[in-house]
C-alpha cells in the first residue's frame, strides 16, 4: 500500500520517517511507493506569523522564502543520503514555492487556501 508521510516540516522528521520506512521495508520485504510531504506554503504562513508575533527582525523579502528555505534544507540531504521515496512540496502559496523546486526529483502542488487573517504574497 502506498505511504504518504505528510506535514513533515523539519529535516529531522524527514530523515526519521525515511529511516522508519527503510526499517519496515527491510522487515517486510516490501517497498511500496513512499512520499515525504513538506507543506511549503503553510509552513511559510506559520513562520511569518511567528516572526510578526515575536517581533523578529526579518525583511519582508526574506520572510517570503521561509517555507521554501526549509523545503530545500530537507530535500538536499534526502537526495545526498539516497533516502527512499519521493519528496512532495505541497501547499504552495506563491509561484516561487512551486518554481523554485522545479527540476528536482520531487512533485509540487499549489493550494489556494489561506488561513484567516493572512493575505496572499504578491
Amino acid at each position: 500500500m502506498p505511504i504518504m508521510a505528510t506535514e513533515v516540516m523539519a529535516l529531522s522528521r524527514a530523515l526519521a520517517i525515511c529511516e522508519a520506512y527503510k526499517s519496515a521495508s527491510a522487515q517486510s520485504g516490501k517497498t511500496p511507493p513512499f512520499y515525504v510531504t513538506h507543506i511549503t506554503g503553510i509552513l511559510g504562513d506559520h513562520l511569518r506569523q511567528v516572526v510578526a508575533a515575536k517581533g523578529i527582525k526579518l525583511s519582508a523579502e526574506a520572510a517570503k522564502y521561509t517555507g521554501l528555505a526549509v523545503a530545500k534544507r530537507e530535500y538536499a540531504p534526502l537526495v545526498a543520503r539516497a533516502c527512499p521515496g519521493t519528496m512532495i512540496g505541497c501547499g504552495a502559496r506563491k509561484p516561487g514555492d512551486f518554481t523554485e523546486l522545479v527540476g528536482g526529483d520531487l512533485a509540487v502542488t499549489i493550494q489556494e487556501f489561506l488561513p484567516q487573517g493572512l493575505e496572499p504574497i504578491a
